[in-house]
Formats: C-alpha cells, structure tokens, sequence
C-alpha cells in the first residue's frame, strides 16, 4: 500500500520537449533536486497490465511479487521508439520519471526477462511492460506537493490535456494537516513489514499497528 501520483498525457506542441525539459531542470534546480538525463532507445514487442477482467488479452502473464497473483497482459504491440526525459531525485521519495516516447507522451518501458512471464514465451524477441509515468510518495508530504507543483505548471504551459490522479486530492483544498495525516497512515502501514516497524510507529503516532492499519483502511 503506497501513495502516489499517477499522470498521462501528451505535449500539445512534441517541438517544444526541449523547452519543457529546460523548464523541468530549472524547477528542479530551484527546489534542490538531483537529476539524471534519460535517452534510451527501445525496440521489442511492449504489453500493458490488464486492467479490466474478460478484456481479450494474450496468454502471457506477469508474475507479481508474492503474494500478488500474476496478471494478465494486453496482447504485444511491436514497436521501436525512445525514452526521452529526465529522472527526478526528490527526497525521501524513489527517482520521479518525467519521461516521454517519440509521440511526445508521457510513457515508460521496462523490461521483462523470461523468468518473469508465465505462458507461451518467444525467446527471439525482447518484451517490455509499457505504463504511463507515477511518483511513490509514501511518506513524502513536502515532496508530494512539490511534485503536483511541478506537474500543475507542466499542464499550464505545455500538456492543457494532462490527466493527474492524486489520491490525496490535496489541491481540492490545500489542507496540509489533511494530506500529511494520510501520507503518516499509509507509511506506517507500509513499514509495518519493517521488525522495528512497532517501535517506530509508536514513536511518532502513539498509537500501535494494529490502529493503524485499521485506520488506513478508510483512507481513499
């Protein structure tokens, strides 16, 4: 269980990638955020996690971490295209990918090796797991907001159709007590698989993981 801020869309104008890459970098700058320069091309046969049961997908499978079920893939697209972008190093926070394909949309790829498909498996060809860009912030409140900052100014001036899904709905309101009691639940859930998670979340809630945990369970 993690919070984080999914986003999807494409450059109204894909000339102006340079442009939003330059904006990206001086906002990072600003905030004091490390960066890591992507341009990675990638080729193979890309498959997306179904999202929607009797969806007609192929007969591969994604095996999940256990004690994930595996999921069901689309059926492979071949493709050939590139990952252009930047890797943003928040705090406290794993690397945020502002990262785009040829089109000038949001889009990541990430490779499959055999062993972790299940099913009729090529082995001639390179599969990859295509999505659309999110940010684990668990825990990361000033990072969190940071971030929809980003992103916000990002769909201002280069993305007007940009879709971002925050569970927090933080900038219905701005409340920060809000937003920064979800991000404690949440973290404190997920650390519980820690064996000084009970000292911990006793230390900076005074409450134990078992309330916790059923506390979580009503954040949306």
């Amino acid at each position: 269980m993690h919070i984080s801020i999914g986003y999807e869309g494409r450059l109204e104008d894909p000339s102006r990638l340079d442009e939003l890459l330059t904006f990206v970098r001086e906002f990072s700058t600003k905030a004091g955020w490390g960066l890591r320069e992507v341009l990675t091309p990638v080729s193979g046969i890309a498959m997306r996690r179904m999202k929607k049961e009797g969806m007609h997908g192929s007969e591969l499978w994604l095996r999940e971490q256990p004690p994930a079920p595996s999921t069901p893939l689309t059926i492979g697209t071949p493709f050939d295209d590139t990952m252009r972008g930047l890797f943003l190093h928040t705090p406290d926070t794993i690397p945020v990918p502002i990262i785009f394909d040829n089109s000038g949309a949001f889009r990541l790829w990430s490779k499959l090796t055999t062993d972790m498909l299940t099913g009729p498996v090529r082995r001639d060809v390179q599969y990859y797991l295509e999505f659309a860009p999110f940010a684990v912030t668990t825990g990361a409140v000033e990072s969190h907001v940071r971030i929809l900052q980003l992103l916000l100014r990002l769909k201002r001036k280069f993305i007007p159709e940009l879709k971002i899904d925050d569970p927090t709905e933080f900038f219905k309101d701005c409340n920060f007590d809000r937003l920064a009691e979800a991000h404690m639940i949440i973290a404190a859930v997920a650390f519980s698989k820690n064996p000084e998670a009970e000292k911990f979340l006793l230390e900076i809630t005074g409450v134990s993981k078992g309330e916790q945990s059923k506390a979580a369970s009503t954040v949306h």
